[in-house]
């Protein structure tokens, strides 16, 4: 049973600490927030003990869980790495490039697993995506979000294109050969509108468009390959499919969730960072992939700052 510790008392926490409580494979030792209000909820309504000094909490673990602000992901994964613990960590090392490779660095110098959660990728439909793909030639991805509120095109790179590029780089695994960017401001002061274009060395071409100004949220991926594209509804995980080798070609559904329960991304994720714990000789190498996409977000940025309108 691994010995795991909980950073950040927020939405996300409560959701983490529920599953953590039903895995097996875990014993939750309790918690750490700097914010004690929050903490104080998470306490009375998990019962949990609460550490007040982050250090306490590493002692008395073999792993931590952190689900803080990315912006404080550096300052407590180089502890924990440094004192020989495992991590999993929320979404994005940082949005720092020099802390993400400083983690890297710790990482592999430490032995330890140091993975970057994206539960998506468990979703049974986005696993079939991945078996289903062969070879697409061009890739699609939209997200216009009127929720996301930014004041810089980093922001908007991190919060709305970050996670898509991680989702496709996963399914396409090639190198990059070229990357194109443009951003606009057509609603507000600031650059409200993305384009990044992505070409690979297997000659797939990866097209981003992303803005918050529409009136509904928009999030979808398409992946054109021959004979086939196929759709994924990000909001729903729902997935569609039309075939121009078919006699009728219609768009039709192909989602293996109408015949099966969908399992608890964030549980099996869990459950999945417990056996690469377990199971030493497993590289996950979730650390390596996100800083790849880091990498990439920052030439997206770079590109921006050069090409904007």
């Amino acid at each position: 049973m691994i010995n795991i510790g909980i950073v950040g008392a927020n939405e996300t926490s409560k959701r983490h600490i529920e599953k953590l409580i039903e895995l097996k494979e875990f014993k939750l030792v309790g918690f750490y927030d700097h914010d004690s209000v929050s903490s104080d909820i998470i306490q009375e309504k998990y019962g949990i003990p609460r550490f007040d000094n982050y250090t306490e909490l590493i002692k008395k673990v073999d792993a931590v869980n952190i689900l803080t602000p990315v912006g404080s992901h550096y300052q407590f994964a180089s502890n924990a790495i440094r004192n020989c613990r495992h991590v999993f960590v929320k979404q994005v090392l940082s949005e720092n490039l020099e802390e993400a490779k400083e983690l890297n660095k710790l990482a592999d110098e430490a032995n330890i697993q140091l993975y970057v959660s994206n539960h998506e990728k468990f979703h049974p439909n986005y696993q079939m995506l991945k078996r289903l793909l062969d070879q697409p030639f061009y890739i699609e991805s939209s997200r216009f979000d009127p929720n996301i509120i930014n004041y810089s095109q980093e922001n908007m790179v991190f919060d709305l294109l970050l996670n898509e590029l991680e989702l496709v780089l996963y399914l396409v695994k090639a190198n990059v050969k070229k990357i194109r960017a443009t951003g606009a401001c057509l609603h507000h002061p600031h650059v409200d509108f993305i384009n990044a274009r992505i070409e690979f060395d297997n000659g797939c071409v990866l097209n981003m468009v992303c803005g918050n100004f529409e009136s509904e949220q928009k999030n979808t991926i398409r992946f054109f390959q021959k004979h086939r594209t196929y759709n994924l509804n990000l909001d729903n995980f729902k997935i569609s499919m039309l075939n121009s080798s078919a006699p009728a070609q219609a768009e039709h559904e192909l989602n293996l969730s109408k015949t099966k329960n969908v399992p608890d991304m964030i549980k099996r994720e869990l459950s999945f960072f417990a056996n690469s714990i377990s199971n030493h000789s497993l590289n996950l190498r979730t650390h390596y992939n996100n800083f790849q996409t880091i990498e990439i977000a920052h030439e997206i940025i770079d590109k921006l700052n050069i090409n904007k309108r």
